[in-house]
């Protein structure tokens, strides 16, 4: 078969009509030819991945950290913890997804005979999607709410969760936290941490510091460190 190798580079148009010509020929063989299809497909859905994984290492780059409003109050009433409800960290973070090409859908599935899993499908417009999964108890623990509202309550935590660990989201406990993470510099600790978390991914150390447009880690403050901590534990997981 003559001049069967498309380019690597061509565009999705480019392909398809030299697909057509290759079919409509008569002296193709058909085992050739679908050997040949199947292979174009796998081309395409490694470019999908690959413009996947771009779409979300762009995302992480620019989403913003992600301060947490609502506080949880223990029987005394004293707020004992807080968090960003869900409503709240899609609304800062919609418009970048859909700048970047990337959604997102909820589904409820059985992980065990006491848990619940989360499955959140995270998928880009060039074609690819991957599931990312959160196990969690349908019932919480909220001894003042009734059964109904614990396992709405529930529901929203892992949802809240899940959301953030599959676009590698960062949260604060408050504005003035995230400010004095901001101006504080990188800790040893942390260059170490980041630079082993480098070398166990498998990662391009030259390009890490582009991806957070610094010369050398020594550069980041505490809050940029803990956001490459958090994005290349994200990487190591997938």
């Amino acid at each position: 078969m003559e001049n069967q190798n498309l380019p690597a580079k061509s565009s999705g148009a480019e392909i398809q009509s030299a697909l057509l010509k290759i079919v409509e020929r008569q002296d193709i063989d058909p085992e050739r030819l679908e050997k040949f299809l199947d292979l174009q497909i796998k081309m395409e859905e490694r470019q999908a991945k690959t413009a996947f994984v771009s779409a979300l290492a762009t995302f992480q780059g620019v989403c913003p950290i992600i301060v947490k409003t609502k506080g949880i109050k223990d029987k005394g009433g004293m707020i004992r913890s807080k968090y960003a409800p869900l409503d709240e960290v899609v609304y800062q973070v919609k418009s970048i997804l859909v700048k970047n090409g990337l959604s997102y859908s909820f589904d409820v599935t059985k992980y065990s005979e006491d848990l619940q899993n989360i499955v959140i499908t995270v998928s880009h417009v060039g074609g690819h999607s991957k599931d990312f999964n959160y196990p969690y108890n349908p019932m919480d623990e909220g001894g003042s709410m009734n059964n109904s509202q614990r396992r709405k309550s529930a529901l929203s935590y892992a949802k809240r969760a899940a959301f953030e660990n599959a676009f590698g989201i960062v949260t604060q406990g408050d504005d003035d936290e995230a400010q004095r993470l901001i101006d504080t510099p990188i800790s040893e600790e942390s260059i170490l941490e980041i630079q082993d978390l480098i070398e166990k991914t498998d990662s391009d150390f030259a390009a890490v510091l582009k991806f957070l447009k610094v010369d050398r880690l020594e550069d980041l403050s505490a809050l940029e460190a803990k956001k490459a901590v958090h994005a290349l534990k994200q990487k190591r997981s997938k």
